[in-house]
């Protein structure tokens, strides 16, 4: 077996049927998703996907797209939160409170895999050197390792060593379609994001999907004009001159 996906052996004792990758459509991620899938080709692992429900829409359709291309046996799950919904009750994510990643992701994902019965193992497209958060938050794992908060399931982290410049080769090599939303935004997640604060996202926001980039004005409107944004370079959006129109 190539050196790639060697690791892939580690979790081959868990059954098929409890083997999932954990896929949100950028480019990580569906490096990730191909290597499980090369190496369990005989026995293809369950995929699944998170709808926060402020997914870029470009990401969406890409998502389904490639799942119908690659033949992906694909689970969409999504919260029990409504992102905007919270945002008018307890305010925007700040650093000190970031609660969209806790309910719009992390307690769908953890409340699917313990439904799930048996060992499982769950494929994440972590890289350490992605940024310093991740580099802090995953200094200690290796790419197979039990998870420390579910017992029963294991972290497979097949590019966690991986550095940008390799991802970006793999994916030229192997001619994996990329998520459309990186030319168009610079990102590929969320339409909205507290730390997401480049010009170029929310215009492009405004421009393809005004309905949504409102949604971001009407709720900095409802907290008295207060930003959205962690680091306030583009605070508040609605009072930008760049966006000036929408007021």
């Amino acid at each position: 077996m190539l050196k790639e996906l060697e690791v892939f052996q580690e979790a081959e004792w868990i059954e098929p049927k409890n083997r999932f990758v954990f896929w949100s459509g950028g480019r990580d991620s569906t490096v990730a998703l191909h290597l499980a899938l090369r190496a369990w080709k005989e026995t293809p692992p369950r995929v699944v996907f998170v709808d926060t429900g402020i997914i870029l829409p470009e990401t969406l359709e890409y998502v389904h797209s490639l799942a119908e291309q690659w033949n992906l046996n694909l689970t969409v799950l999504k919260p029990e939160t409504d992102f905007w919904k919270r945002v008018k009750e307890k305010g925007f994510p700040i650093i000190k409170a970031l609660w969209c990643r806790r309910l719009l992701k992390i307690t769908p994902i953890r409340a699917f895999l313990e439904k799930e019965k048996g060992w499982k193992v769950q494929v994440l497209g972590i890289r350490r050197s992605e940024s310093p958060v991740r580099r802090t938050a995953w200094y200690y794992e290796k790419p197979f390792m039990q998870h420390r908060k579910m017992p029963s399931t294991y972290n497979l982290l097949p590019i966690l060593n991986w550095s940008k410049w390799r991802v970006e080769d793999y994916i030229r090599k192997h001619r994996i379609p990329l998520n459309p939303s990186y030319k168009i935004y610079g990102t590929s997640g969320c339409y909205f994001c507290p730390f997401v604060e480049n010009e170029r996202h929310y215009l492009a926001l405004k421009r393809l999907h005004p309905e949504l980039f409102q949604k971001i004005v009407e709720a900095e409107r409802s907290k008295e004009g207060r930003t959205a944004l962690v680091r306030k370079k583009l605070s508040p959006l609605l009072k930008q001159h760049l966006l000036e129109d929408w007021l």
